[in-house]
């Protein structure tokens, strides 16, 4: 089995070096390859990583690619399937509105049947409730019927109380809460489930040791300070999802929201009622919803951090990084500092100067700034530590320190300060209101409206620039400078330039990283590549915080940290290059051309999403058509929103985009036809794919013969020791014949009847080479049988005069000489029924012996009205009994041997038959062969 999984893998992983599927990056599947479901209620994901999804239209398959209705291959008419459940040995059920429940085994459905007309339920189940107990399913619906299955038929249906179905709920809460939300329900559940504003209705829940929240209809059970609360709600949770330390929950009007530490991140789907939530293996995210479909998000990437309890979100009002680590300024004069694991804050201290600003002085030092005073603070061992706080009677815009001076700047100039000396040493451009302040190359900058002034070591004072300054910011290399003009100048220790950026913009921050300088502006976050181009590289953030005012971004290590009006987020650079977009704003008057022309488009190797701007395109009627597209052929059609097309997941070769006005895109219509030509890595290049085919091809060849000669050898080892086994049992058989025959030859001699003792040995002796003749082989025809069986049952009579008749009976449509059988097979069990059963009753008895055939087997009943063995008196035959007992256990164990050598079994049942009075009157031994 684990070599068959490796060589599927292995074909999977040739076959993915091909693919060149690509999707959008938040993707619906609206008429996507016939999938035309508008009312999903449950998704579930198998072992095989197929997605299955339960609708109205019935029930889906996802691979991949293809949708396939597994409801109507198997011909259902009721397609509106409301539930999926997969039970701990694997099997996956579904469920129908109306409670019809199916069994799904190798996509094949099969229906749990009802020996009465089929219960239809009130509500739909609830999946909370599904449970499975060896083979028995059990679940519960909203409108409180119970059903149970057992090999696939409703054995139990029955109305319960409101109670039970609460108690289903709790079984949601995974984690300590669980048995304290019992006790408490056991306390006070009645009275909430019987208050006038409790409506039953769907279940949802999420829970961990630090929190829970189970939502019951418009009940709300939750959480606080440690103590469980409930309350009624109007808008109700309709699904939650759990993913690491996220939790989704979807509210009615209201959208899917964000949590993590119990506070809202962001909200990601607005307008639509979602009815499931469900995440793959991949932890990609799919949406079930109540009129749009389904729906898909790749992942979650994206942190919003919001440290105080309070949960108001755009609380934090400045961050800077100060020795390789995040400090944040919140609205409540409290910095803290971020851990290198981006999880929790280490250091805290609150300001007593109603803080709105912090600088960054040196590695472990920072500057706090408020209206009217400045503290300075040192980081000592994860520890904020006031070093010294100082108030000016004039209001301060900035502040830097230099040479241990502090500079400060006012509507005074630039102040200077002591900080050994403690005092203000001297006032410099006194006649400027100065609103910017920078140390960079050990020099102090200072700008406003009026240009940029640079103060030397020597406190010389030069005039840089007569521009208006916006904001102005440094690191170890470079001072930028950025003007109200719109123009960048970034000064380096060797050279400067200059960088103009296209339409007015306000900047509020600016920042490098090894490659980027990373501009805050009011319209979102604009990049500067290390070309000194404006990329669009990180537009990935914007669309994520909807282009909102950006006032500070920072790169940390993996981490890129971009704070707005409503929270500081936290950009894994893995989740940035994964959506980077390359964007291509296409620019012609005749952008429908013919369907054989095509803009050719060469990508990088390393690109993963292209974005296409087409608000640029002009038409003939002047007014600008719904535009849709496709991919490489496929029959997936999508529209393009706002002008706007983003592709993800580009592979290497050529990729073919059409674009065309008409969403049906009609033979000969004119398209605009985009092609993409990636280079692909070392290990996409086609020879190197058909050497690793190849090899891995030989391998699994290789291996396929060597397992298949190690399985014939195993096979034909087997079957010899078997076949061995079945001689050394079959001449075991002989010693039974003739000690009961040559039994009864010496009961004759000794009694002096030399006519009886001639008939029973010409008898013996046909029987004896009837027994020699058969021992030779491993199947007799029944007719052979018989004719041993008739000579050995007649010998038995010439012993056992009055004692018994007999008869055989072989039904019409047998041929006795076609049909082969085991030999030996039924005369120990007549042997049985003479010794056993006949000869201790005081009447005589009879014996038949009936043959007919029943699906392709061939049934022998000997029929005797002997008394039952555990009835006899066995004093006086033991030596007999030890004998025949023998000749039924050989029997035994020959039919077990050949029932493992042979894929159509033997089988043998006692019957003892009663009579009308309840008595014993006989017994009954069945014989099942498989016929040939």
């Amino acid at each position: 089995m684990l070599k068959n999984k490796i060589y599927i893998y292995l074909i999977f992983l040739i076959l993915s070096v091909h693919s060149l599927a690509q999707k959008p990056l938040v993707r619906s599947f609206h008429n996507f390859n016939n999938f035309d479901a508008s009312h999903i209620y449950d998704i579930e994901q198998d072992d095989k990583g197929f997605i299955w999804i339960a609708s109205e239209s019935g029930l889906f398959k996802f691979d991949g690619n293809i949708f396939r209705n597994i409801a109507k291959e198997n011909g259902i008419s009721n397609l509106k399937f409301s539930n999926l459940y997969f039970s701990e040995n694997g099997t996956l059920w579904t469920t129908q509105i109306d409670a019809r429940t199916w069994r799904i085994d190798h996509d094949i459905l099969i229906l749990q049947k009802s020996n009465k007309p089929w219960p239809v339920a009130s509500m739909i189940p609830m999946k909370s409730s599904y449970r499975t107990n060896k083979d028995t399913l059990t679940f519960v619906s909203y409108g409180q019927d119970l059903y149970r299955f057992a090999n696939d038929t409703l054995i139990e249906h029955k109305k319960i109380s409101v109670d039970h179905v609460f108690f289903n709920f709790i079984r949601k809460i995974n984690s300590k809460w669980q048995k304290k939300l019992g006790l408490y329900l056991q306390v006070n559940g009645h009275n909430i489930i019987n208050s006038d504003k409790f409506k039953l209705g769907y279940a949802s829940g999420y829970s961990n040791d630090s929190s829970f929240l189970l939502n019951v209809g418009n009940l709300q059970l939750f959480n606080k300070n440690n103590e469980i609360h409930y309350q009624f709600s109007d808008k109700t949770i309709q699904a939650t999802l759990a993913i690491d330390e996220y939790y989704l929950i979807s509210k009615q009007e209201v959208g899917i929201l964000l949590y993590k530490n119990n506070s809202i991140q962001d909200t990601l789907v607005k307008g639509t009622i979602v009815t499931d939530l469900f995440a793959d293996k991949n932890n990609g995210i799919w949406i079930g919803t109540l009129s749009d479909g389904l729906l898909y998000m790749p992942s979650l990437d994206v942190v919003k951090y919001s440290p105080r309890k309070t949960n108001n979100l755009g609380q934090i009002t400045d961050i800077i990084e100060v020795g390789n680590q995040l400090t944040i300024l919140e609205k409540h004069s409290e910095i803290r500092q971020l851990d290198k694991s981006n999880k929790r804050f280490n250091a805290k201290l609150k300001l007593l100067n109603n803080s709105k600003r912090i600088i960054k002085t040196s590695n472990s030092s920072l500057i706090a700034l408020g209206d009217y005073s400045v503290m300075i603070i040192d980081i000592i061992n994860n520890k904020f530590i006031i070093r010294k706080s100082i108030s000016f009677n004039t209001p301060i815009y900035h502040a830097a320190i230099l040479k241990k001076q502090l500079f400060v700047a006012s509507i005074q100039g630039i102040i200077s300060y002591s900080l050994d000396c403690n005092k203000i040493n001297d006032t410099i451009l006194s006649d400027q209101r100065i609103t910017s302040l920078n140390v960079w190359d050990n020099k102090l900058f200072a700008g406003n409206n009026n240009g940029l002034w640079e103060v030397n070591s020597n406190d010389k004072i030069f005039k840089r620039s007569k521009n208006s300054i916006a904001h102005m910011n440094s690191c170890e290399t470079n001072l930028f400078v950025a003007y109200k003009n719109n123009n960048i100048e970034i000064f380096s220790l060797t050279s400067n330039k200059v960088i103009n950026l296209p339409n007015p913009i306000d900047i509020n921050h600016i920042s490098k990283s090894d490659s980027n300088i990373f501009i805050s502006t009011k319209e979102g976050l604009k990049v500067i590549d290390k070309s000194f181009n404006l990329t669009s590289s990180f537009d990935f953030i914007n669309r994520v915080i909807n282009n909102t005012k950006i006032i500070k971004t920072y790169l940390l290590g993996n981490t890129l940290f971009v704070l707005n009006n409503n929270g500081l987020y936290s950009f894994p650079l893995h989740a940035v290059n994964k959506y980077t977009p390359y964007t291509i704003q296409l620019q012609t008057n005749n952008p429908i051309k013919t369907k054989d022309s095509a803009i050719t488009l060469t990508i990088d190797k390393d690109l993963k999403h292209l974005h296409f701007i087409l608000s640029t395109f002009n038409y003939e009627n002047n007014l600008p058509p719904p535009l849709y597209y496709k991919i490489n052929n496929e029959k997936y059609i999508s529209p393009i929103k706002n002008n706007e097309l983003n592709i993800a997941q580009i592979n290497s070769g050529i990729s073919l985009i059409e674009i065309s006005d008409n969403k049906n895109f009609i033979k000969n219509q004119r398209y605009l036809n985009i092609k993409l030509a990636k280079t692909g890595y070392w290990y996409q290049n086609m020879y190197y794919q058909i050497i690793l085919f190849s090899l891995i091809s030989i391998l699994i060849i290789f291996i396929t013969i060597n397992r298949v000669k190690n399985i014939k050898r195993k096979n034909i080892l087997e079957n010899t020791r078997i076949s061995k086994m079945q001689t050394v049992l079959q001449q075991q058989m002989n010693p039974h014949f003739i000690f009961n025959s040559l039994t009864s030859i010496n009961h004759y001699v000794i009694q002096n009847k030399p006519l009886e003792s001639s008939k029973y040995l010409t008898k013996f002796s046909t029987l004896i080479r009837k027994i020699l003749d058969n021992s030779a082989v491993q199947k007799v025809t029944l007719a052979e049988e018989l004719e041993a069986l008739e000579i050995y049952i007649d010998l038995e009579l010439l012993r056992f005069k009055d004692k018994f008749s007999y008869s055989i009976k072989i039904a019409p449509n047998i041929n006795t000489n076609k049909i082969k059988i085991v030999p030996f097979l039924i005369q120990p069990f007549i042997d049985r029924a003479i010794r056993e059963h006949i000869l201790n009753r005081s009447i005589k008895g009879t014996i038949l012996i009936q043959f007919q055939t029943s699906d392709k087997y061939l049934v022998c009943n000997i029929i005797d009205n002997g008394l039952v063995i555990d009835n006899k008196d066995t004093s006086n035959n033991n030596y007999l009994n030890k004998t025949v007992k023998s000749g039924t256990q050989i029997v035994e164990q020959r039919i077990d041997v050949y029932n493992k050598q042979n894929r159509n079994k033997i089988f043998i049942s006692n019957e003892i038959i009663k009579n009308h009075k309840n008595e014993v009157s006989g017994n009954k031994i069945t014989i099942k062969h498989p016929i040939n």
